[in-house]
């Protein structure tokens, strides 16, 4: 199985609102999901990683935990879409990268460990969870939780055979509103002709 995390950090000289992470709490994140998945068998962890002002993959490579080569990677190279097709479950607080995981039919498990923003309401997993029914999106509030929840994906959800077109249809556009690019230029073209003219 593979899991990757992807996340939107904000750097201190940047205003920032509730909906982002600092790159104290995005590290912090990324320390405590190495510890769960550490502690799991065949489970892959990448961690999509873009340079931001004052963390450098040396720097953020120093403060993760020591691990077995085998249980998770620094991914800083290569598109997104690449590590995406080859995902089971995205995990991150909040990014554009969970909706494009949406899009294309891969589960989401938000990782809330302060509990304070919640980037989709889905089902909230904790120790105790049981009795629920696997869904698109999952929360997770806290770092007590994480390993568990994960188990419980990976149990109830990830090895089973699930309709997943149902799953999903709710955070996608429907296909019969898309409009093509070129359509909607040359709506907005004839109509601002149009306008002109009057």
């Amino acid at each position: 199985m593979i899991i990757l995390h992807a996340g939107t950090p904000k750097h201190r000289s940047c205003s920032r609102l509730l909906n982002y992470e600092t790159i104290d709490e995005y590290v912090d994140s990324m320390v405590s999901l190495v510890n769960a998945v550490s502690k799991l068998n065949g489970v892959h962890l990448f961690l999509r990683y873009r340079p931001i002002d004052g963390l450098s993959s040396e720097i953020l490579k120093g403060l993760l935990p020591e691990s077995d080569s085998y249980s998770y990677s620094i991914a800083s190279g290569g598109a997104f879409s690449d590590y995406l097709s080859i995902t089971n479950l995205l995990v991150s607080f909040s990014s554009t990268t969970i909706e494009e995981a949406l899009q294309n039919n891969i589960h989401v498990l938000l990782f809330n460990k302060y509990n304070r923003y919640q980037h989709i309401k889905g089902v909230e997993l904790s120790s105790g969870s049981s009795g629920l029914l696997p869904v698109a999106v999952y929360n997770v509030n806290s770092e007590d939780d994480l390993l568990s929840s994960i188990q419980w994906i990976m149990t109830n959800h990830l090895s089973k055979k699930i309709n997943s077109k149902k799953l999903f249809s709710e955070y996608k556009y429907p296909g019969s509103k898309i409009i093509k690019l070129s359509e909607f230029i040359k709506d907005v073209v004839i109509k601002t002709a149009k306008e002109i003219r009057q």
